[in-house]
């Protein structure tokens, strides 16, 4: 789930999803940030209130949870095509990551079981 604010768009995922999903999912709703997606999630203006954010920017959280729309097909072949040729011939992340693209690698990295060489 995605929530777009005037500073930042906060991401979300289950706390008992594995590694591999939430890597996904967060790959996933930003391809909806790149794409400026709206949301589908129906909230009204007193909940939004309640919840103690401002409606309009509620109308903007996206509570995607199936691929119906075209937007969702979108995100997910961009999320799925983007993790596959990042990371297709990655070793591990870097366990300290201090360079951009080692914190992205570190965020979304998932790396692949080493072959094993020879018979």
């Amino acid at each position: 789930m995605r929530i777009e604010t005037p500073s930042a768009d906060l991401l979300f995922y289950e706390e008992g999803t594995s590694v591999h999903h939430q890597r996904h999912i967060l790959t996933h709703e930003l391809c909806h940030v790149y794409c400026d997606h709206p949301g589908n999630l129906e909230v009204d203006e007193k909940t939004a209130r309640i919840i103690g954010l401002n409606p309009a920017l509620m109308m903007r959280m996206a509570g995607r949870t199936r691929y119906s729309t075209d937007d969702e097909r979108e995100a997910e072949m961009m999320a799925s095509v983007i993790r596959w040729r990042i990371y297709r011939d990655r070793e591990d992340p870097s366990p300290d990551p201090s360079l951009a693209p080692e914190r992205w690698d570190a965020l979304f990295a998932q790396p692949f079981r080493r072959r094993k060489s020879g018979p």
